[in-house]
This record gives structure tokens, C-alpha cells and sequence, in this order.
């Protein structure tokens, strides 16, 4: 409270006679009174009876932070807001407040170490890992800001700059005439404090949708304004291959150019909105669209996509769902929502505005019959004339559950035709048979992709064309290629960058910067010379490739000799050749792969095959959880090595053939007592299991550590594999099936998977804890870096082996409990001294007392 004789901010004691008149709260705070009375016989509290109601008196108050309603960009402007603002209330004095000015200040201090110790342990308590959350759009939302398109606000600066914004819409919509952009604009210039009039010529800004110009705007006053633009009738479709539509804006500030000393800058305010007017016409299925409308790029509206296997699927249907998934991986970016559920599941979600692919030989999926498909089936087999027992088949048609959106079916009359259909639908170039929504696959031929890879590699070979950087084709640039085991354990290799550029770049400041595997690899300058065509030779150094796929980034900074030659902005761009090669060499000397690989090599390890064609899956059956942690994994490696078609193999524990062992890099996913091959290499392992306990060991430690029960961990091994020592094996498991998802979430995570290194991780929670077994016998055990709530004890043994043992995760921090102890010191400190002032008081008043008589 604040004692109204001094206004000092101060905790609320128990009883007190202030009465309050109170203002609205900081938005996100809750007031709650405690309703307590205030009668008791203090000196530094009134005693008069009428001060006794509830009316006159509060008691303690309690602040109880809604973290997901306060809008506060950080604790400090939370914190001070509220300081702030309690200090704003009004209050009315009592007759008597004489409370000492040392205990006001405690109270102070007091209050706020509470508050602020509030405040943190809302902001930092850690989160259980959940599935994913379904966003429930609003179908019938018509306004959206650009900030809910993506668009990330920015200073645009003269003499010309652009941008632009670019959205997808439902495929049931089509614009109407009446739609509109609602621009909020912030213009500033060093003209406006030397002229008198007010305005100015300032500059333009040009407004284009689907490239047809909307309008121009004249910028000649300062400040904040608003326009409202409709959209014209011959701008409503798109232009864009991907169906995008598309906002772009010009910024000409050629005013001035004549004078240097003149500059301008244009903002396009995030909370600009568009009114995006609509017709809802029915679907139209057509297999020849896909992915869309199962994934449109950059939709207003998510997309959401449900994935149903049977519930005891053979390898064959696992391994068509696996297909699938790694091939929506590359063809969405990776910016799909989805689940992989069983049928029994399928009930629970038919509510959902999503799409469905059903995948599975008819006989299997009896929710087939729900489905108004152009062929049906019967006595588990497709009837369609002229289909073979080897074609695979796709059927499209409208969801029965939601009109909205549609139901796949990937399925055949055989295995070796669902295996078929799925790698079809990987590629995401389906033909259509006769009508757009079914299509018959009569063979797939991804081994056409499994060449070796060449020494030299050209970008037109990688399938990319010329580039062009700057103006409006952006001033970034980004090509995938493959690299051999061999090749990345080699020396020698080299990238030969053949660029185009313009001679009206400014030479002595415009360059290139080019970074491999995030890694800084070169730059480009240019000459200024007559020849445009230049080649510059960037050498690749060991350590910098990785196996598999790799990743080649070009960043352009291009600064024209004049800013203003061309409105166009076409004078500020160069071209990057497909010419560019790639030299990898292959050389006789090779380093063992098991002393090369680390976790944080993930996913690029497992995509040396164009097509994934030498990676297995190997899961458990009867687990659900499992299946759909793998389904990610594939969609995760799918989308980072952009495959042209999914080839990879996915098998049951209990019976992988040789030929996927010796011939494959292996995931295993699952907790280790479901895995029987789990007996074949779990004593190779970084950290063997006990596998009735499902607790890993790690060798490596010199101390044992044993954890207390109930806690839930995930574990990440890696290793060269057992029957083919150069390909890899990896370990995705868990000691409970809540620690499975937390091993698979941390490689799905980019900003865990970071944390990720050697071959030995421990997921606890939001934690990531990682070792390399490799190195040799530690003293440091993960287990001893893992929060207080997990105790720690010694556990016996008769071998020099750690050990650990995981089970339920505590979702308490390590500091709550030090915190909760020193707060409950400092308050019995306090409550001491008051106890300690109350009794000298009352010691004292009985002398005057005695005195007086």
C-alpha cells in the first residue's frame, strides 16, 4: 500500500485503516482482496471502531501476472509500467497512519523483490513439451494487417528503395472489386525544416498489385497519414506460378538527387491493413495443382494436413506414409502443419479445418467409405478399367467432413503399386488419367537419380538457371549440391563463381559475400573494367563440406555509381551464371567416419542420395507416437536436402534384412525395450541401455549418477554403423513414451538443434545436454548438469561403469527452490522485527502508563 502521510510505496500489512479509491490496473494484472479486517489495538493502527469495516479497510492484495494477456515488450517495461502506475493511485487518509518510516522502507523492498521474483519465475518456468497446437483460423476474417501476411516493417531510404509483400489466399476464395489496402505511412525529410509553405516535393510512392498500378501517391508533408486504395478489377488474379499474390511498392525520392545533402526516408507501417473482399466458390479437386491447396504459399489462412495410416500397417503402408511425408518436406519448405495418426484416431479430427491423405491398400482403411472418391472399392480392391495389380493409384475428392478442404487417398491394388503412388506424390508433378482428380502411376524411377556424384558440378546440372541479385529480385541467392563420403573427406576443392555485372555498379563498394554451410567461404569484388564477366576461384577448406547435401549461399551488397539512373532500380543488379562450378575431388586418403560424424551434423548426414534412397527408418510396431515422430524426421530431412522424389525405406525392429543394414544409413526411432535390434548394437553404443530398466549408461564417466524416479528423458545417440562402417546409425529414443518426442522434437528445433554436438545427448525437458563418448573417460556426467529437481545420489555398482537412471519430468526450474527458502529467511526476518518493535512498544506504553498513575 501507500501510506498516505508520506506516499511511499510500501507492502500492504495485514490490517491497516487507509482506506483506497483505486484506478484501472497495468493491462494483464488481476486485484484480488483478501477481505481481511482490520481491528486490532496497534499503535501504528487506529483503533477506532468505525475504521472496522470492510468498506474502510483492505487487506493484503495479491498481483497475479497474466503472462499471455500483457502486451509489455519486456519484464523492465512491465516492471516499470506497474511502478508507475500503482504510484498514480489515489488515496484517502486515514485518521491515523504511523507506521515508522525504517519499516515503510523493508515493506518497500520487500514488495518489490516479490514482485519481480513473480514476474521471472512466470517468464522462465519452462514449458512440457506438447504436440502441436492446431491454429483455428476464422474463415470468415475479411481484414488482415501485414503483419499477419509477413511482412516485417522496415525504413525504406532515397533516392529509391522497395519492398513488397506477398500472400496466398484459400482456394475457395476469389476477390471481389470492393477489396482495398489500407496504407499507414510515416514520411520524413531534412526538406521539411527549411521550408515555409509546409509542403514540398518529396518523392512518390508507386503502389502495384499482381503488377497492375493501383496508384501513386504524392509525398509532400511530413508525419503519419493514411490512404486507402481500392483494388482495381484487372489486378485481382495472380500472376505468380506459386499463386501468390503480390503488393510491391516503389519509393522515388528523385528530388534529391540534384542535392546530396537532401535525404528522405518512407515507413509502411506493419498494422497497414488489406480488406480482402471474397466470393466462396465450391472446391474443384485436381491433382495436377498439388501441393496446393494442401499447402498454399504464404496463406493467410494455415495449412493444416492430417495424415491417416492404418492402425497395424504393414511395412509396405509405413513406408509409403514415410514417402509421403519426406516428399511434403520439400515441397512445402517445410511450412506444413500435420499429424500422422492411426485410423482409430481418425474420428477425433474429422472436425478439423484440415485437409486428409489417407494412405493404405483399401482392405485397410475402412473410412474409404465415407469418401465420395471417382472409383470405389470393393472386396479390397480398386475398380478402375485398365488399372493394373502393380499401378499406383491417387484419388481426389471434396472432404465429407468440411467442404472446405479435401481428402487424398494414396493407395493400389498391391504394395509395390502403393509404394508407387506414394513416391508419385513426393515429386509434386502428378498427371491426371482421364479426369483431374485421379491420376494411375505405372512406374517411378528414382535410380536414375543414385549417380555417383560427379567431381564437377555446374549449376545448370543442379537443375538451377542464371541468377539475377538486386533491384527487385533481392540481394540474396541460395543452390543446394551433393557430396560423397569420399569427397567430403578429401582435399582440394574449390568453387569457381562466373558472375555478370553491370558497369554501372560502384566498384569500390558494391561486392559479394559467399558463405558454404553457414560458413564463410569467399567474397566477390568487381573491377569496373569493360569486361562484365568475371570468374573468381573460392577454395573450400577442410571441414567445411558435409556429407550429403550442402548448402551454397550468395549475399549481394550492390551499390549503383549514381543513385539516380534508372527509377527501375535496373542499373543495381548482376547475374550469377549457371555456369558456376563446383570441384569436388576424390583422393586416396580417407578418415574414418565414426571419428567424423557428430550430432550436430543433422539432417545433412542422412541426404547424401538425391532421393533418400539410402536411409531406412527402423520403428517399433503398435506405436503410434513413434511412427509419427519418424514422419517428421522424414518431412524434417525431406524439406533441408529439397529432394526431387522420396526413395527411402522404413522397416520394422524385428526384421531388417541385410540389405538394409549394409546398405543403408539406419534412424531408429522408439524406446529401446520395442527395438529388438536394439540386442545387436547396444553394446556399441555411446550409451548401452539397460534394457528392462530402458536407462542409459554412458562409459565414458568415472562417476556414477542416478537420477530419482518419475522423470522423463529423450536420448540421441550416433555412431558408424555396425555392418557398414561408412554409413551412420541414429538413435532417437527415450526412457518413457514422453522422452521418444523430446529426442525427435530437439533435432525438429533449429535453435536446440544448434545446441546439438558429439555423439551423446540427454534432452530433459527444454535442456539439452551433450557428450562425445570418443574422447575418453570424464569426470563431468550430464547427469550432473541437470536441474535440482532432479536429486542426484550415488548408486552402487559392481563394475566402474555410471549409470543412470531417468524417468518423469519436473517442470521447476533449479532456482525456485534457493529463491523460496531466501525469501522465507528475509521474511521471518521481517516479522521479527516487527514482533520485536511491537514488544518494546507495549513495554514502553506500560511505563508511561505506571508513571502517569
Amino acid at each position: 500500500m501507500i501510506c498516505p502521510s508520506t506516499q511511499t510505496l510500501a507492502l500492504a500489512p495485514r490490517f491497516t485503516p487507509c482506506s483506497i479509491r483505486w484506478k484501472r490496473l497495468p493491462n494483464g494484472f488481476k486485484l484480488r482482496q483478501s477481505g481481511l479486517r482490520p481491528c486490532r489495538k496497534r499503535r501504528w493502527w487506529s483503533s477506532d471502531p468505525r475504521l472496522c469495516s470492510p468498506k474502510k479497510a483492505w487487506g493484503m492484495f495479491i498481483f497475479a501476472p497474466q503472462v499471455a494477456e500483457h502486451r509489455t515488450s519486456s519484464l523492465l517495461d512491465l516492471f516499470r509500467t506497474t511502478r508507475e502506475r500503482l504510484l498514480s493511485f489515489e488515496f484517502e487518509p486515514s485518521k491515523r497512519c504511523n507506521m515508522p518510516e525504517s519499516y515503510k522502507r523493508i515493506c518497500v523492498r520487500v514488495f518489490l523483490m516479490v514482485f519481480i521474483v513473480i514476474l521471472f519465475s512466470v517468464h522462465t518456468f519452462p514449458v512440457a513439451a506438447q504436440g502441436a497446437r492446431w491454429q483455428q483460423p476464422d474463415p470468415t476474417a475479411n481484414v488482415f494487417s501485414f503483419a499477419q501476411l509477413g511482412y516485417v516493417e522496415r525504413i525504406m531510404i532515397s533516392p529509391y528503395d522497395t519492398t513488397q509483400v506477398s500472400f496466398g489466399i484459400p482456394a475457395t476464395w476469389v476477390l471481389t472489386p470492393d477489396s482495398s489496402i489500407t496504407l499507414r505511412l510515416n514520411f520524413a525529410s531534412s526538406q521539411a525544416g527549411v521550408q515555409n509553405t509546409g509542403e514540398f516535393p518529396g518523392g512518390t510512392l508507386r503502389i502495384s498489385f499482381n503488377g497492375v498500378i493501383l496508384r501513386t501517391i504524392t509525398l509532400a508533408k511530413v508525419g503519419d497519414f493514411v490512404e486507402t486504395i481500392p483494388l482495381s478489377p484487372e489486378a485481382l488474379q495472380p500472376v505468380a506460378a506459386d499463386g501468390r499474390h503480390r503488393i510491391s511498392f516503389i519509393f522515388d525520392a528523385r528530388f534529391s538527387c540534384e542535392d546530396r545533402t537532401i535525404t528522405s526516408s518512407l515507413v509502411i507501417r506493419d498494422s497497414s491493413t488489406i480488406d480482402l473482399r471474397h466470393q466462396t466458390i465450391p472446391l474443384q479437386p485436381n491433382l495436377t495443382t498439388f501441393p496446393r491447396p494442401f499447402y498454399q504459399p504464404g496463406s493467410i489462412l494455415p495449412s493444416q494436413t492430417i495424415i491417416v495410416v492404418p492402425d497395424a500397417p504393414s511395412e509396405a503402408e509405413l513406408r509409403a506414409a514415410m514417402l509421403v511425408s519426406a516428399g511434403l518436406g520439400a515441397l512445402t519448405g517445410g511450412n506444413l502443419q500435420y499429424r500422422l495418426i492411426p485410423l482409430s484416431q481418425a474420428a477425433a479430427f474429422q472436425n478439423t479445418p484440415a485437409d486428409f491423405i489417407l494412405i493404405g491398400l483399401p482392405g485397410s482403411l475402412s473410412i474409404l467409405e465415407q469418401v465420395q472418391l471417382p472409383y470405389s472399392a470393393k472386396e479390397g480392391g480398386w475398380l478402375l478399367e485398365g488399372i493394373t495389380p502393380e499401378d499406383g493409384l491417387l484419388q481426389l475428392a471434396v472432404s465429407p467432413w468440411n467442404p472446405n478442404h479435401l481428402a487424398l487417398v494414396v493407395s493400389a491394388n498391391s504394395e509395390v503399386g502403393l509404394i508407387k503412388a506414394a513416391q508419385a506424390l513426393s515429386t509434386g508433378k502428378l498427371v491426371a488419367t482421364g479426369r483431374p482428380d485421379v491420376s494411375v502411376i505405372s512406374q517411378v524411377n528414382p535410380a536414375i537419380l543414385n549417380e555417383s556424384v560427379p567431381q564437377d558440378q555446374t549449376l545448370f546440372s543442379l537443375g538451377y538457371e542464371n541468377t539475377t541479385l538486386g533491384g527487385f529480385e533481392g540481394t540474396y541467392a541460395a543452390y543446394f549440391f551433393p557430396a560423397s563420403a569420399d569427397q567430403v573427406l578429401s582435399l582440394g576443392g574449390y568453387v569457381d563463381m562466373v558472375v555478370s555485372s553491370t558497369n554501372l555498379l560502384d566498384a569500390e563498394k558494391s561486392g559479394m559475400t559467399v558463405f558454404l554451410n553457414g560458413r564463410f567461404l569467399g567474397s566477390l569484388r568487381f573491377t569496373g573494367d569493360a569486361e562484365q564477366v568475371t570468374t573468381t576461384r573460392l577454395q573450400i577448406l577442410p571441414g567445411m563440406l558435409r556429407r550429403g547435401n550442402n548448402l551454397l549461399e550468395v549475399y549481394s551488397d550492390l551499390i549503383p555509381i549514381y543513385d539516380c539512373f534508372s527509377p527501375d532500380l535496373s542499373s543495381n543488379a548482376v547475374v550469377i551464371s549457371g555456369l558456376t562450378n563446383i570441384h569436388l575431388p576424390v583422393t586416396s586418403q580417407q578418415i574414418e567416419l565414426g571419428t567424423l560424424i557428430n550430432l550436430g551434423d543433422f539432417p545433412s548426414l542422412f541426404s547424401t542420395d538425391r532421393s533418400l534412397g539410402d536411409l531406412a527408418f527402423v520403428l517399433a510396431r503398435n506405436d503410434p507416437a513413434g511412427w509419427e515422430m519418424a514422419s517428421k524426421l522424414a518431412f524434417f530431412i525431406g524439406r533441408s536436402a529439397s529432394i526431387p522424389v522420396a526413395n527411402l525405406q522404413a522397416v520394422y525392429a524385428d526384421v531388417v534384412s541385410d540389405e538394409i543394414r549394409q546398405k543403408h544409413n539406419l534412424i531408429m526411432v522408439g524406446r529401446p525395450s520395442r527395438l529388438p535390434l536394439m540386442t545387436e548394437i547396444n553394446a556399441q553404443l555411446p550409451a548401452p541401455f539397460d534394457l528392462d530398466t530402458e536407462q542409459a549408461v554412458q562409459p565414458a564417466l568415472l562417476v556414477n549418477y542416478r537420477l530419482l524416479p518419475g522423470v522423463n528423458v529423450g536420448y540421441l545417440q550416433l555412431l558408424a554403423s555396425p555392418w557398414q562402417p561408412t554409413n551412420a546409425l541414429l538413435l532417437v529414443s527415450g526412457n518413457s513414451e514422453a522422452g521418444v518426442p523430446m529426442a525427435a522434437e530437439t533435432l525438429l528445433t533449429p535453435a536446440r538443434l544448434s545446441q546439438l554436438s558429439g555423439n551423446f545427448a540427454i534432452i530433459y525437458n527444454e535442456q539439452v545436454l551433450t557428450t562425445d563418448t570418443r574422447l575418453g573417460p570424464t569426470k563431468e556426467a550430464l547427469g550432473a548438469q541437470l536441474p535440482v529437481a532432479m536429486t542426484v545420489t550415488p548408486a552402487p555398482s559392481t563394475v566402474a561403469l555410471p549409470e543412470f537412471d531417468m524417468s518423469q519430468v519436473e517442470e521447476r526450474p533449479a532456482w525456485v527452490l534457493p529463491v523460496i527458502i531466501a525469501l522465507s529467511a528475509i521474511s521471518l526476518v521481517i516479522v521479527l522485527l516487527v514482533a520485536g518493535r511491537a514488544f518494546l512498544v507495549r513495554n514502553a506504553d506500560n511505563k508511561n502508563r505506571t508513571l502517569q498513575k
